[in-house]
């Protein structure tokens, strides 16, 4: 009986058949079986006896032969004995052995029968099954003579062996006389009987020495009969052949019986010329399926270990190319008697019912017989608890007299099997085989296993229980009791932890356990479900919590079941510290499901997630294209994979490839449509290939398709843009877009152009391969209609619209006639009558004025401007002007008679003509027409430049106009001294000598205070040349009015007063009340002589402009030049623009307690006071204020800062931020720490004496600057008493530059400063920047100052505003400094 009590241990050395009780014994009907432990502790235990060696049935052919084995195991030792024929052989064995051999002085057949062996102890008698001893002389044989065969040759022979008769089949070998085997072949072939049979033979088979060797290999003999000899005679049969016939088997049908497990071999030897062959077969199943095999080049159908499946029908065909011969088999398998189950030999406790079960199979079917140690069933004595039914045998209520060894037997015909088991019913004191204060740990929530085995015979009853004692463990229902003794604890909890006692019940023995119930593993982030980019990278999570009294998890990743096992650093697989698995370069080799288990010593716990890879699509595969309709065909494919991402479309791609500039096209369908129609063009030869897009992109192309061509036909479409490009007289150049060469739609493609004059009906026409096309002898400038049209070898494309061309043009053959030209100062107006259209030949693109200026009216030029204008006006105006030197050209549209022609120099003579133009090119010049133009305004002097001979005096240098326009008279100059307090008023001098270019004026004696709202009126002196005339001017008729902070600009008026000498001046009348910073402009009204001789011009009549602009801040800045350019004194309108403000350009250097802030002194930055506003950022932070600084210092030093600290900077002008900056003291943060030495007196004080120092310092050197600083102004005056014979650079137009200076003038005039330490204005830090002041008047009237370091800046890098055309570097300046030249801030 089967029970699970099997896994407890090994059985004891006796039980040698309980492996294979184990595989065949009945679960339900094992439950009284026992099994003895390995750890159980017993001794000098009985045990049945056990046949080890069994004995086989032989053929002896002498005594020593005879050896039939016997031999098993016991305890006490079995003892042995034979049966012989049913009879007791007086035989005595060796202790422990029963092995039966001849002995005596008997002969050798007395031996033969047929014998058992048994084997006896105290526990029952084994017994072996019946073998057969036959008994028989070593073969031998006759004396032979010797056989001589003659057979033609192409026969049929058979040599014969005939070995002598044996129980024992020999082996048959033939060999000639050298021992060497005779070949084998189909031809010639060996018998089952041992002859040797030729199905023909040959003339090389003549031998006389075919020698058979029979070997019997039990008998250890070799018997060699004579040798056969074999004479091979010649036959004219040899040639026809003869048809098979069967040597072996004789007849066409034969049966053979197998038993099973046996071999067999079927035999068919055939004969016939040629030597035939041999195809076996079975009649209704596969040969191959039967387990046969061809064995002996064919003759031979063997079966090895033959089976039920063999059984039945087989053919042997024989066959050449004379005919065939066939022959049956029928095979029948029989069995010997088999186990098909067998019963074990088991142990039992009393009182248990014990069924052995004996089941044999065999063909035909066996029959079971029971013995009891060796006695038939039947002849034992009659139990009631025994019953036998065929192969079962039942015991009940066994008691220890039924301990015995029980023999089965199956026999049939073929022979029979015997099976020895034993019933062994044994009685053993109870034990305890678990060991005792076991500590068993298991996880909240898993299932405990207490293990109590106890063993004995009969089973022993086990009861377990628990501390505490009031509960009884099974009224639990999570607890159960195994038979086996082991207590379940399910759902397990920490309360469940303690010691429990298991004992045996009527016995005092026990063991305790111990439970410990730990946390169980939680898992917190499993693997979840990602998504991957192909190539990209993957961290799947796998955290978890655990007991601490267990050991570190084992983190177990498995892909679609099988594990993972992890790679090298940058490899596939990374297992991270934290259980994460990193999967890198992932494929879609990687996509899969992914596991991770933690286990522990008690419990595990597994989460699953998966990888799924997206790609890009793979490439669409199978390409077809269906037939053809109108050159329409529809593309198919077959999506490829998409990769988890689906497709949103298909790009199909197609390229013609008949023509080299055939590219892909592209088309695009959606992503779930697999087809395309296109439209393909004729006699084009075409591929396809096809990629398909998602989201994350497309795929590669498809395999590109087959080259597919489309049939020829006729152009479907002709040449656009016919047109005319005739470009000389009597010819007509046709010309047009060629036709691409894909849509020429067959082969021999030509252009037919047709050409025909207008009015006229016939065509002309001829065929070319290309454009352009001339037709020869036409008239000038002829109207052609003309078409071109696409043809091919399969004929003409559709006829297209003639259109209008014209043939070359020719020179045109008129000029414009009755020309005018009305003048208007700078301009002019051109009238002209048109030409005859006849006399153009061609297309009348317009007509071209020819200008020359030939001088001024006064003869006295100064200057030859070259230069280019090209204007470009909106309706063909003035299409285009010219100019080079004195002369240009003016082109006009065609359809306008007349043109304004601008740009001309007043008081100028000019001369013009004109001519019509086409394509071709320009007709004849008309006569020349002379014209001048008015005198004008004079432009602005070319130049102005100053010196500074003293600090009271100023020098000034001009040139004249380039562009006078007329006769000049004279100059006014304007100037007006500013300062922060106050500003002087606006002075004016008038200059009438025209030829000199210097003036110089001084500081004016008297001056007039200027209050908060109000000015002084201007001061104007004017300086008379008796020998220069002067013209009379007219009294403006409009003023200026006053509005915010600027004056509008001051009116100079001029009239003619017949009563007044030259000499005199008035002020104007007129005056505007001011408020506020609000002036009323100064009015100015110059009187000339009547008597003075000087015409007046129409051009001259508008009044003189003086415009003042004032700066927002300053109340009279600076003056600028008026927008208008039509006064004739606002050209010469020049003053002085310096406003002192503060400087702008500051740079700071940060230090721990102070702050050091350096300007360049700029032209309006000189001379001027201001202060340095700073916040501290901190809580509480107040403004503060610096002392006093002026610009000239150029440096200045904010001390008294606190470390660490955000500080605003600001310097204001008014109202007016016009500096600020944010910057944070170096150092550590000061903060409030109580002892600090800054709250010490001794520090305050020290501080206070140094401030004090610094502002004595400071006081002395203003004190040193309010003297002037001592200038060598007699030296400069004397240095500078030659400058009007200085040369006057040639400059640009608009651009002034100051008088060069040598450089050892600078240093001699140059203060040294008293103040050298503080670094507060000394001319010394001056020298840091620049020796001197370059001043310049700019274009506007303004002054333009600039300091000169030591090394002048190139380019654009000066402090100080350059000239409008700053072409060459400054000169260098000529004054020692700024603050010398201006008044001083008072």
């Amino acid at each position: 009986m089967c029970v699970s009590q099997y896994q407890r241990g090994c059985s004891p050395p006796a039980l040698l058949l309980l492996p294979l009780f184990l595989l065949s014994c009945s679960h339900l009907l094992a439950h009284g079986a026992i099994q003895i432990p390995q750890n159980y502790k017993v001794q000098n235990m009985l045990q049945p006896p056990t046949l080890t060696k069994m004995p086989e049935s032989l053929t002896a052919f002498s005594l020593d032969d005879i050896m039939l084995l016997c031999e098993a195991t016991g305890i006490p030792t079995p003892s042995f004995r034979w049966v012989k024929d049913g009879k007791k052989l007086n035989w005595m064995g060796h202790s422990g052995s029963g092995n039966f051999t001849a002995h005596g002085d008997k002969p050798l057949s007395d031996y033969q029968g047929h014998y058992r062996c048994y084997a006896d102890n105290t526990l029952g008698t084994a017994m072996t099954h019946t073998v057969k001893l036959i008994t028989e002389s070593t073969p031998t044989l006759p004396k032979q003579k010797r056989s001589h065969k003659t057979a033609e040759e192409g026969a049929s022979v058979v040599l014969h062996c005939n070995p002598p008769r044996s129980s024992t089949i020999p082996h048959i070998h033939w060999m000639d006389k050298k021992l060497l085997h005779i070949g084998q072949s189909e031809r010639v072939t060996t018998g089952l009987d041992g002859n040797l049979y030729f199905a023909n033979v040959l003339k090389n088979d003549s031998r006389d020495d075919y020698t058979c060797n029979a070997q019997y290999i039990s008998a250890r003999t070799i018997l060699p009969k004579e040798p056969i000899s074999l004479t091979v005679t010649p036959s004219n049969d040899v040639a026809r052949g003869r048809k098979p016939q069967l040597m072996q088997p004789q007849g066409p049908h034969s049966s053979h019986l197998a038993l099973r497990g046996h071999s067999l071999v079927l035999e068919c030897i055939p004969k016939g010329l040629p030597t035939p062959s041999v195809l076996w077969k079975r009649m209704d199943v596969n040969l191959l399926e039967t387990g046969a095999w061809t064995d002996n080049h064919g003759r031979w159908l063997r079966f090895d270990s033959i089976t039920q499946k063999a059984d039945g029908e087989y053919e042997c065909l024989a066959s050449n190319t004379q005919g065939s011969v066939t022959h049956s088999y029928t095979v029948t398998v029989e069995a010997e008697p088999y186990w098909v189950k067998e019963p074990p030999s088991l142990l039992y406790s009393p009182g248990e019912t014990v069924r052995l079960d004996c089941q044999a199979e065999g063909i035909p079917t066996p029959t079971v017989t029971w013995s009891i140690n060796g006695e038939p069933v039947a002849e034992v004595d009659i139990d009631p608890r025994r019953r036998v039914t065929g192969g079962v045998l039942v015991l009940k209520d066994v008691v220890f007299g039924d301990t015995a060894v029980y023999q089965c037997e199956a026999t049939n015909k073929h022979g029979n099997i015997l099976k020895n088991t034993y019933i062994y019913v044994i009685e053993l004191p109870a034990q305890i085989l678990s060991s005792d204060g076991v500590v068993y740990q298991v996880t909240e929530g898993g299932v405990a296993r207490l293990h109590c085995e106890a063993f004995g015979s009969p089973r022993p009853q086990v009861t377990w229980e628990s501390e505490d004692l009031q509960n009884t463990l099974l009224s639990d229902s999570r607890v159960s009791q195994l038979t086996n003794g082991t207590l379940e604890l399910f759902n397990s909890s920490r309360e469940d932890s303690g010691v429990y006692t298991c004992s045996i019940t009527h016995n005092n023995t026990s063991i305790t356990a111990h439970l410990e119930v730990l946390k169980r593993t939680v898992m917190l982030i499993g693997p979840q479900a990602v998504q991957v980019t192909r190539g990209g990278d993957s961290w799947l999570d796998c955290h978890f919590t655990f007991d601490p009294h267990l050991n570190r998890p084992q983190i177990l990743w498995r892909k679609d079941g099988q594990k993972i096992m992890e790679s090298s650093l940058g490899d596939k697989y990374t297992l991270l510290g934290n259980g994460t698995l990193r999967v890198t370069d992932i494929q879609s080799a990687d996509e899969g499901l992914y596991s991770c288990e933690v286990i522990t010593d008690l419990d595990s716990v597994l989460a699953s997630g998966s990888i799924t890879v997206v790609a890009c699509p793979s490439p669409p595969m199978f390409l077809s294209l269906s037939e053809e309709q109108d050159h329409n065909l529809t593309l198919s494919w077959t999506p490829g994979n998409t990769h988890n991402s689906p497709t949103t479309e298909f790009v199909v791609e197609v390229k013609e490839e008949k023509h080299p500039e055939g590219t892909w096209e592209s088309h695009r369908v959606t992503g779930d449509v697999n087809h395309l129609e296109l439209h393909l063009l004729p006699y084009s030869t075409y591929r396809f290939r096809v990629s398909g897009v998602n989201r994350l992109g497309r795929s590669d192309p498809s395999e590109i398709s087959e080259a597919y061509s489309t049939q020829p036909t006729v152009p479907e479409s002709y040449p656009l843009n016919v047109r005319s490009e005739s470009t000389e007289p009597g010819t007509l150049v046709i010309m047009w877009e060629e036709i691409d060469r894909r849509l020429y739609n067959g082969s021999g493609f030509q252009y037919k152009v047709s050409w025909r004059q207008v009015q006229e009906h016939h065509w002309s026409h001829t065929h070319v391969p290309h454009p352009p096309y001339l037709v020869n002898g036409t008239r000038a400038f002829s109207s052609y209609e003309m078409k071109v049209q696409a043809v091919n070898s399969l004929g003409e494309g559709p006829h297209p619209v003639p259109v209008i061309g014209h043939s070359g043009e020719d020179y045109p053959l008129a000029s414009p006639s009755k020309i005018s030209v009305s003048v208007d100062n700078s301009s002019a107006i051109v009238r002209w009558q048109p030409v005859d259209t006849h006399t153009v030949q061609g297309h009348l693109l317009g007509y071209k004025i020819y200008l020359k200026r030939l001088g001024s009216q006064g003869g006295r030029e100064h200057r030859v401007i070259g230069r280019r204008e090209v204007r470009e006006i909106k309706g063909g105006v003035e299409r285009g002007t010219e100019r080079k030197e004195e002369r240009w050209v003016v082109e006009v549209n065609g359809n306008k008679t007349k043109d304004v022609v601008t740009g001309l120099k007043l008081y100028s003579l000019y001369e013009l003509s004109m001519t019509t133009f086409n394509k071709k090119g320009e007709g004849p010049h008309s006569p020349t027409h002379p014209f001048r133009t008015p005198e004008g305004v004079p432009g602005p002097p070319a130049s102005l430049e100053f010196e500074s001979p003293s600090e009271t005096e100023l020098t000034l240098h001009w040139r004249p106009p380039t562009q006078p326009n007329g006769q000049l008279v004279g100059y006014v100059l304007q100037y007006q001294q500013i300062s922060d307090s106050r500003n002087s008023p606006p002075q004016v001098e008038v200059i009438y000598d025209p030829v000199s270019p210097l003036s110089s004026f001084r500081q004016p004696k008297q001056s007039s205070s200027v209050s908060d709202s109000r000015n002084s009126p201007p001061q104007v002196e004017v300086i008379y040349d008796p020998v220069s005339p002067l013209s009379s001017f007219k009294q403006p008729k409009q003023s200026s009015s006053v509005s915010d902070s600027r004056n509008s600009p001051p009116q100079f008026q001029t009239a003619s007063n017949p009563v007044s000498p030259l000499s005199s001046f008035r002020q104007l009348k007129q005056s505007s009340s001011v408020s506020d910073s609000r002036n009323s402009p100064p009015q100015v009204e110059v009187i000339y002589d009547p008597v003075s001789p000087s015409p007046v011009s129409d051009s001259l009549d508008s009044p003189p402009q003086v415009e003042v602009i004032y700066d927002p801040v300053s109340p009279l800045s600076s003056f600028r030049q008026p927008l208008t350019l039509e006064s004739p004194l606002s050209s010469f309108r020049q003053s002085f623009n310096i406003n002192f403000l503060p400087p702008s350009n500051i740079s700071t250097a940060v230090g721990e307690r102070s702050v050091n802030l350096s300007w360049v002194p700029g032209d309006r930055y000189r001379n001027h006071s201001f202060h340095i506003k700073y916040l501290s950022k901190t809580v509480g932070g107040k403004w503060e204020e610096s002392e006093q600084v002026n610009t000239l210092q150029a440096f200045y030093s904010l001390t008294g800062l606190q470390p660490g600290t955000q500080y605003r900077l600001l310097i204001t002008h008014g109202n007016y931020t016009h500096w600020e900056d944010e910057i944070q003291t170096t150092g550590p943060e000061l903060r409030g720490v109580e002892g600090d030495f800054a709250t010490q007196g001794w520090f305050i004080g020290l501080i206070s004496a140094v401030v004090l120092l610094l502002l004595l310092l400071l006081v002395l050197c203003f004190i040193k600057r309010s003297k002037g600083g001592k200038y060598a102004v007699k030296d400069k005056e004397e240095s500078q008493m030659d400058s009007e014979a200085r040369p006057i650079k040639d400059e640009t137009f608009g651009e002034y530059r100051s008088l060069e200076s040598d450089g050892d003038e600078k240093r001699s005039v140059s203060q040294p400063s008293l103040c050298v330490e503080s670094k507060l204005g000394s001319d010394d830090s001056l020298a840091e920047y620049g020796d001197s002041v370059d001043i310049q008047f700019n274009e506007d009237g303004s002054f333009i100052g600039q300091y000169s370091g030591r090394a002048r800046p190139t380019g654009n890098e000066s402090s100080g505003p350059a000239s409008p055309v700053n072409l060459e570097p400054p000169p260098p300046p000529i004054g020692p400094s700024f603050a010398g030249i201006l008044d001083r801030t008072s």
